[in-house]
């Protein structure tokens, strides 16, 4: 079986885990992938859009469509499958409302003709059922896509975790305690808006630092900052350097469309957390077990001066995070679902 894959680019993180990091996984279940970037100019699309007939089964990721575009990429894909992990039918949260007419109705096409829809977690599931309609219960499409966690062949593949990547952090006791972030300026706003709370833990605690892995950082006079620029080749190890990790999201139709990435990086060496209860989080983190839950300045201040005081329950909490990540978002599960999800697709006319 071939599959291709065409991301928005090929830099961009949910290429890099939602189809790159699939390519050698697939390779051992005996299907030979490819990731390519969606060109610009007419031309070269053309030119894509027609080499999708050598392929079983493609996957576009994330990109809505013009019309122009669509009709193409389905009239010359035997299997269509559409591949989401953000809200990308809303504005993003620094619009002003989360209505967008001109995604809205890009997204109600490339759901409707796709053959099959793959959601990031179950409310961006409940997205694209809007414009779903039921397939057909025949052969093995009955048994191999359509359940009773499914909706109409709309699935739900969590972006995962390849854990032979991420090392568990050696947990020891040290003078400094450090507070985690990853991310970039788009998500960085979310960390500004838990600032007072940062700076208070700062004024109590001498000792603690604040560890932000971005492109672009906050700043503050009151807790230590400690810049890193994020590269893929040292993000492991300055994971490992945390002690804590934390996820602010506000709560509207964008954010609870995140896919809780960052988390799951965070428990995967190990890390507790703290996060605000917005869609997949609360999925993710089950609060007092691998992590706590934030809605508000005082909830952050007590959750992680809860962590920053108790060096016991950091490594109960992060080892129970890392398990989670093992048994439901390894990448080794998601292969083997989507591997499955293909052959059915293409042994179906």
């Amino acid at each position: 079986m071939k599959v291709l894959f065409v991301v928005p680019r090929l830099d961009k993180a949910s290429s890099r885990y939602r189809a790159t990091q699939y390519v050698p996984y697939l390779k051992r279940l005996s299907i030979d992938s490819e990731v390519v970037a969606l060109p610009k100019g007419v031309v070269a699309r053309l030119k894509l859009w027609r080499a999708c007939r050598q392929f079983d089964v493609v996957v576009l990721q994330k990109r809505l469509l013009s019309w122009w575009d669509l009709y193409w990429i389905r009239a010359y894909s035997h299997k269509l499958v559409f591949d989401f992990d953000d809200a990308i039918m809303f504005s993003d949260s620094g619009s002003s409302g989360d209505i967008n007419r001109g995604r809205r109705t890009k997204f109600r096409n490339i759901i409707a003709k796709a053959d099959l829809v793959i959601a990031g977690n179950s409310y961006l599931q409940q997205c694209a059922q809007e414009y779903r309609r039921p397939l057909p219960l025949q052969n093995n499409l009955k048994s191999s896509i359509q359940n009773d966690n499914d909706q109409g062949a709309v699935k739900v593949l969590a972006t995962p975790i390849d854990l032979s990547r991420y090392e568990q952090k050696t947990y020891q006791s040290k003078k400094d305690i450090t507070i985690g972030w990853i991310g970039s300026r788009v998500t960085l706003p979310y960390l500004e808006a838990i600032k007072p709370a940062l700076n208070d833990l700062g004024k109590i605690y001498p000792n603690l630092v604040l560890r932000i892995v971005s492109d672009q950082f906050i700043e503050s006079d009151f807790i230590k900052i400690e810049r890193i620029q994020w590269t893929s080749e040292n993000e492991i190890v300055d994971l490992q350097g945390m002690d804590i990790g934390i996820m602010p999201l506000s709560d509207n139709a964008w954010t609870r469309g995140k896919c809780s990435f960052k988390l799951l990086q965070y428990m995967a060496v190990g890390l507790p957390v703290v996060c605000s209860p917005v869609g997949m989080n609360k999925d993710v983190v089950a609060n007092g077990v691998n992590g706590l839950w934030a809605n508000n300045k005082m909830q952050w201040l007590q959750q992680l001066s809860i962590l920053i005081e108790d060096e016991a329950l950091r490594e109960r909490m992060g080892r129970a995070g890392q398990e989670a990540v093992k048994e439901k978002y390894n990448v080794e599960i998601n292969v083997k679902n989507m591997a499955e999800w293909f052959h059915a697709l293409s042994s179906n006319p």
